[in-house]
């Protein structure tokens, strides 16, 4: 309402048809507003709709989150490819269908939902090739989960891990490697919060801090020396000991160079357009160069040694008294000494981070592997070297592309509706109905399909669906 008395300051007819008294039917109340929507949210919805059934076949992308009032919300969205003979190209679509709530959390509910939106959309689960959940056991369970349930009905669709979630996990799981304690060290030296969702925060955190390093040196003696609270001082000045340490300093190089090629990967992931193929050379990519970063810790451990005499840090390491593991009975004897020291940085923390990296980054994407493998007769070089009767028998090729192409790769479309959903329901407008919310949301994120409505045909449909005091028919 406010942005509709803004652009009547500015409109004569609107601004007449607001302040005009003898004209009392204004169409402004609630009621009006909420079917507007839904009259313009079912237009958008019924596109869609007509596009996937016309489609060879799609994918199913489910994520949940809480709203500002504790309701769990659903996000559906299906992932199509859409052929254009005439100008013989095709596209990858990705599709909001809205907003759900759910009361339980159990993988036979998150079913029924799915099966029942489909439904009621007139959409044929059969075709349904793909299904992009992440790895929560409710969704990715072997034998009870979503996909497994969703499997039985459908036995086609293949579930896909999403491959960005997956990524994040290796991430986590390398500053895990040395402890926990250290971990969590790590995480409070950074200038951004690590959020767990935000794939791309890890390495601009660690970018930032190490391009803004005397900045923040500065700011923390700054603290130190003006400040009247006795917490931040001796705070302010305990993180200023431990970043004034060639131990923090290769550790920042190290992360740095683990999170760069990891950084693109991530950003190719989000891509609405991406396919597994390419996901997977880029992670092939990012793993052969972390690979060969393993080779390479004294060259890093003289970048660190350049940067602390360009920052003027010493370049010693610090002595502490030597700490040693408790010993168990019929414990094998060896190196129980707990201190990390540059005789020994390498073993106990260069390497188990990188092959903690490579080890995860094989072993979590297992699943994406499997799945491109039946597809490798896909392969350009496959089909080079195949005889002509192999040919014949795989006539279905663009077929087999075509779902290929629809598999799902990540939930990073799920993740963005999110945004537009705190955007939509925040402090303000918490109140709001649960298809008021859904159909605002979807007219947000399908613009694209909003815009080419047609609004006469709109204005009509609004006159039909019951006796007005107006006559608004064109």
């Amino acid at each position: 309402m406010r942005s509709v008395k803004l652009l009547a300051e500015f409109d004569p007819v609107m601004n007449e048809l607001l302040n005009d008294e003898k004209k009392k039917i204004k169409y402004l109340s609630w009621k009006v507003q909420n079917e507007l929507i839904s009259i313009l949210a079912t237009n958008v919805r019924n596109l869609i709709c007509q596009k996937v059934q016309n489609s060879q076949c799609f994918s199913i992308i489910v994520d949940s989150t809480q709203d500002i009032t504790k309701i769990d919300q659903v996000s559906i969205i299906l992932r199509y490819t859409i052929l254009n003979f005439d100008e013989r190209s095709l596209s990858i679509e990705e599709s909001f269908l809205g907003f759900y709530a759910i009361d339980k959390h159990g993988a036979k509910d998150y079913e029924d939902l799915i099966i029942s939106i489909l439904k009621a959309l007139n959409i044929n689960i059969s075709k349904c090739r793909g299904q992009g959940y992440d790895g929560a056991s409710v969704m990715s369970g072997l034998y009870s989960g979503v996909q497994k349930r969703i499997k039985d009905q459908v036995p086609l669709a293949q579930y896909v891990h999403c491959c960005a979630h997956n990524l994040n996990l290796v991430i986590s799981d390398a500053a895990k490697t040395f402890g926990e304690a250290d971990a969590k060290k790590i995480k409070a030296k950074v200038l951004k919060k690590l959020c767990v969702t935000r794939w791309e925060a890890r390495h601009e955190s660690i970018y930032s801090l190490k391009v803004r390093f005397i900045d923040v040196l500065k700011a923390l003696t700054n603290i130190s020396l003006t400040s009247s609270k006795t917490d931040e001082k001796s705070m302010s000045l305990s993180l200023k000991k431990k970043l004034e340490s060639v131990e923090f300093i290769f550790l920042l190089c190290l992360w740095e160079e683990i999170l760069k090629p990891l950084h693109g990967v991530s950003k190719s992931l989000q891509k609405k357009d991406t396919n597994l193929h390419n996901a997977c050379e880029n992670l092939k990519q990012a793993t052969s160069t972390i690979k060969e970063l393993r080779n390479n810790y004294h060259t890093l451990m003289e970048t660190a040694k350049c940067m602390c005499t360009k920052w003027g840090i010493p370049q010693e390491f610090h002595v502490h008294r030597l700490k040693f593991g408790r010993r168990y009975f019929d414990e094998v004897d060896g190196d129980r000494r707990l201190d990390i020291s540059e005789d020994n940085l390498r073993i106990k923390v260069f390497l188990p981070v990188i092959d903690t990296v490579i080890f995860q980054l094989d072993n979590r994407f297992q699943g994406l592997k499997k799945v491109i493998k039946y597809f490798d007769f896909l392969n350009p070089f496959s089909l080079v070297n195949s005889t002509e009767d192999d040919i014949i028998k795989a006539s279905e090729v663009l077929s087999a592309c075509i779902i290929y192409l629809t598999l799902p790769v990540t939930v990073a479309s799920a993740e963005r509706t999110f945004s537009m959903l705190k955007l939509i329901k925040n402090y303000l407008r918490n109140s709001m109905g649960q298809n008021r919310l859904s159909n605002i949301a979807l007219l947000n994120i399908e613009k694209e399909q909003a815009n080419i409505l047609d609004m006469d045909k709109i204005i009509n449909q609004f006159a039909e669906t019951k006796a007005r005091k107006v006559n608004i028919l064109s």
